[in-house]
């Protein structure tokens, strides 16, 4: 059965602008380990794959069994806004919207996700409130037009006893 484990490993290598040193450090490997996981001459442990995976949030079964490249690509084809900010912290991408570079810390991106909902209820209490604003002066013009016709009747009355 085929597996992904070399090509994914080299396209997160590559994806992250990480040398093989840099990455064997984040894993506790060397960098011969890395190259021949790589050239797909040895095979990591499986502890080795759960660190991978949690580090770059990605499933084993993913790391295992599937292109993570072409699985990045559709997720980015397919993804809405909230979403995108997940797809950026896997690719380590930049967001050309504000320039901000997603860390790779879950924590970060929890609070990002989490003021980012913040700003969205604030923004809706906003718009609740100038609904009712609109909704007050509409009240009003209505009012006003209702008092200008019954002013009209009675300028008319005025005249007609004149």
């Amino acid at each position: 059965m085929e597996n992904y484990i070399s090509l994914n490993i080299a396209y997160l290598v590559r994806k992250k602008n990480l040398g093989n040193d840099e990455f064997g450090r984040l894993f506790d490997l060397n960098r011969g380990s890395i190259a021949s996981y790589i050239d797909a001459k040895a095979q990591p442990k499986i502890a080795t794959l759960q660190k991978i995976s949690e580090y770059f949030d990605i499933s084993i079964d993913d790391l295992i069994n599937k292109d993570i490249s072409k699985v990045m690509q559709n997720a980015n084809n397919n993804i809405g806004n909230g979403q995108q900010i997940i797809a950026n912290h896997v690719q380590g991408s930049i967001n050309a919207d504000n320039r901000q570079y997603y860390s790779d810390s879950p924590d970060v991106l929890r609070a990002q996700i989490d003021e980012r909902d913040r700003l969205i209820v604030e923004k809706e209490k906003i718009l609740n409130e100038k609904d009712e604003r609109i909704r007050e002066k509409d009240e009003r013009i209505r009012e006003l037009l209702s008092e200008k016709e019954e002013l009209k009747e009675e300028l008319k009355e005025y005249k007609g006893k004149k």
